[in-house]
């Protein structure tokens, strides 16, 4: 006897397993809201990433985010993929915007291939003759504990890399967000140099003891054009960099504060910024330094900035030459020629760190043409630093790589070139017949730090950064070397850390006329000319 089913089951069984964007889904009524990343054995990077909203009132819902996709060989190819096409080689670095499906009873659905790290997206939602850009509600970043709340208008989603498919390049693991040992968010008000109650974000490592005899080292970070103290610490991924490396004990646990420097007449690219530096060094750190027991030190302080909180942090530098040990100016800091570098004193102590991503237009707008005006007023000025291009835009895919290379390679790690560099540059003093130079013999032969010393005993040094090539001009004699490669007559090898040349001891015996002998401390050398 053949059975009779009914229409309405035909139907639900139907919409049930119905195909959306070539990714078969539940029906609405068992959807996950929000965005979910699943393993995907069918996907070009090994994961799948579903997006669902869900407003019974929307009309049509749209998915917006940076996944579009370019390739790691040639920067200046202006070719973009779609996520679905991804290959091995591919990076996001553009802007994506869809249609979303209608799954019924509210819901709007749409799937898609993503690389690793961090990804981030909103929504733009129809209602009748209005249509409105919403982050997603049940995907929520950090916000202010007030109305309005001042959150950033996007959520985000962490995608693993697949080391089968994905590039190195697509490599973010750093970015995880870890499901232990994970520090503390807080943002909260101050009373800043307007007179008025303002916001910063501080990042509290795990375990953080308020009571520690040694206070915490430091990290103040200045967010770009439209953000605020929330921009680093959602997009940015700063937490979740943090946690990791502090962690696996890669990096000593850090405090972190961003702050908001919109209300201190913060615009434009070039230009000094007074407002927020004079905001941030006489309102905001001692603010910091007297509730969340971090450290004044100088080689415990850092400060760096995105776009145009790199001109903050290139106004600083400037202003506070020796307050801070770390300098991080990252798509941005063109407004370096506005300063007198040349003369800056001290301008060689700190460690410097420039990077961009190498996808960056250079013009419509030409951002990479105004940040690349910082490392060449860099090079005017004799001053060394790191140069990091990275793959991404002028967006948080760059910037939270950048991020995570100045934390793992630069701050305070346990590595023997921040604490030589460290000591070294502290702790010295020139007098009438020479220099006194502290300085840990971690190496497995002394290194000493080449231009301080040429400089001090008259001296100069040249420094040309594309060659990597060091040229020293002292009384008549030219000498040259290049870094990591080896030196004449069994000398060892020149090499750079934390953006500073050190060389053996017997080249610089060799290069100047000088007796070096350790002092009765067993922890310093004295120079003697």
């Amino acid at each position: 006897m053949r059975k009779k089913i009914s229409l309405l089951l035909v139907l639900s069984l139907i919409m049930s397993i119905l195909p959306i964007n070539g990714a078969w889904v539940q029906a609405s009524d068992t959807l996950t809201r929000g965005a979910t990343v699943t393993a995907d054995s069918e996907s070009p990077t090994g994961f799948t990433v579903t997006f669902v909203h869900y407003n019974p009132d929307a009309e049509l819902v749209e998915l917006s985010g940076n996944f579009m996709m370019r390739s790691h060989d040639d920067a200046d190819d202006t070719t973009t993929f779609h996520p679905e096409n991804y290959h091995s080689g591919l990076f996001p670095a553009g802007g994506f915007l869809t249609y979303m499906d209608d799954a019924g009873n509210g819901y709007w659905v749409y799937s898609l291939p993503l690389s690793g790290g961090t990804m981030t997206y909103h929504f733009y939602v129809t209602i009748g003759e209005e249509r409105v850009r919403t982050r997603d509600v049940y995907n929520q970043m950090i916000t202010r504990p007030v109305t309005p709340d001042g959150g950033i208008e996007e959520s985000m989603i962490f995608v693993p890399w697949d080391s089968s498919l994905q590039h190195e390049n697509n490599n973010r693991e750093l970015e995880r967000p870890r499901v232990d040992q994970q520090g503390e968010v807080i943002i909260k008000t101050y009373l800043a140099s307007n007179g008025e109650q303002e916001w910063i974000g501080i990042y509290l490592p795990y375990g953080f003891d308020v009571n520690r005899a040694e206070p915490y080292p430091v990290v103040y970070l200045s967010h770009g054009m439209g953000g605020n103290e929330l921009q680093w610490l959602t997009t940015g991924a700063v937490p979740q960099i943090m946690d990791n490396l502090i962690a696996e004990n890669i990096l000593e646990p850090t405090v972190i504060v961003t702050v908001d420097h919109n209300p201190f007449e913060f615009s434009g690219f070039h230009g000094p910024h007074p407002g927020p530096v004079r905001n941030l060094m006489h309102y905001v750190i001692p603010f910091v330094e007297s509730n969340f027991n971090v450290s004044d030190r100088p080689e415990q302080r850092a400060a760096a900035g995105l776009s145009m909180g790199a001109s903050v942090v290139t106004n600083l530098f400037y202003e506070y030459t020796t307050e801070f040990m770390y300098f991080g100016m990252f798509s941005g800091g063109g407004n370096a020629a506005e300063f007198d570098l040349v003369n800056l004193e001290n301008k060689d102590v700190p460690t410097i760190m420039f990077g961009y991503g190498a996808f960056t237009p250079r013009e419509s707008p030409p951002f990479l043409t105004m940040y690349l005006a910082f490392p060449a007023a860099l090079d005017e000025a004799g001053i060394e630093y790191s140069y990091y291009p990275v793959m991404g835009a002028h967006d948080s895919h760059a910037w939270a790589q950048l991020f995570a290379i100045f934390a793992e390679n630069y701050l305070w790690t346990t590595s023997f070139g921040a604490e030589i560099t460290a000591i070294a540059y502290e702790e010295y003093s020139v007098q009438t017949s020479g220099l006194r130079l502290e300085i840990d013999n971690v190496f497995d032969q002394t290194m000493l730090p080449l231009r301080m010393i040429a400089e001090a005993l008259g001296a100069e040094v040249d420094w040309d950064g594309d060659a990597r090539v060091v040229t020293i001009f002292n009384d008549g004699q030219i000498v040259t070397l290049t870094i990591d490669e080896p030196l004449p007559n069994d000398m060892g090898v020149p090499i750079i850390v934390n953006s500073r040349t050190f060389v053996p001891i017997a080249f610089v015996l060799e290069l100047f006329d000088i007796e070096i002998s350790w002092d009765d401390s067993g922890i310093a050398i004295y120079i003697k000319y």
